[in-house]
């Protein structure tokens, strides 16, 4: 993964600023917004980033050279296994 994209991604999801959610990249409502891991990652880099539903595009996946399969990984980590943001935050920096 691109250095400059995971920086910034890793301190955004250990910050405290992002709230979490499962099954959409982002949530809204009359309290605010939730996000995905990724979500937080588009939120970060709109100009570069995009998706939809849970997931994001090829040419955005391309642009942070983050594999389809490292996508699903996270996703699984996100919705699945219920991993926190710091804990998804740990196993980016030390394996993406």
């Amino acid at each position: 993964m691109k250095e400059p994209y995971k920086t910034k991604w890793v301190e955004a999801l250990r910050s405290g600023e992002f709230k979490q959610t499962r099954e959409r990249l982002k949530k809204s409502n009359q309290h605010g917004s939730s996000f995905c891991c990724l979500g937080v990652l588009r939120e970060l880099f709109p100009e570069t980033i995009d998706g939809k539903e849970g997931s994001l595009t090829t040419e955005s996946l391309e642009t942070i050279d983050l594999s389809k399969d490292d996508e699903s990984r996270l996703i699984k980590m996100n919705d699945n296994m219920m991993w926190s943001f710091v804990q998804i935050s740990n196993y980016i920096e030390k394996y993406l």
